[in-house]
């Protein structure tokens, strides 16, 4: 799964540079990563191009109420009812599948908080 349309979706709406894919480094105190399903992007035979997939984001924050306020504003960047067009990829929606959840990361004392989506997109 190509998760730079989804790195871009993001940073073209939050003025962050700190937006990963695959792997945040440790040494990132203040940051969110994209991963994808280790499933992949189910295919559909019937519909070429057409792409049902999960991904996750994970926002690491010193602060509780800052991180989970970033997490809940990731989830309203995601949040694609209408359809619409980044990067070569039409998304046909994007949902977050549960509110966020946090978990406490032991090397400097931050947290992370993870939310996961459902896609269906087409690559154009």
């Amino acid at each position: 799964m190509n998760l730079k349309p989804f790195k871009d979706f993001l940073t073209a709406t939050l003025t962050t540079d700190q937006v990963f894919m695959f792997h945040m480094p440790e040494t990132v105190t203040d940051g969110i990563l994209i991963l994808h399903n280790l499933a992949g992007a189910k295919l559909d035979p019937s519909l070429p191009g057409y792409k049902r997939a999960k991904f996750q984001t994970i926002v690491r924050s010193n602060n509780f109420e800052n991180g989970y306020a970033k997490s809940k504003q990731i989830m309203d960047v995601f949040k694609v009812a209408a359809r619409k067009t980044q990067s070569n990829i039409y998304f046909h929606f994007i949902e977050p599948l549960h509110d966020p959840v946090a978990f406490p990361v032991s090397k400097g004392n931050f947290i992370e908080f993870s939310v996961n989506f459902e896609t269906a997109y087409t690559e154009t």
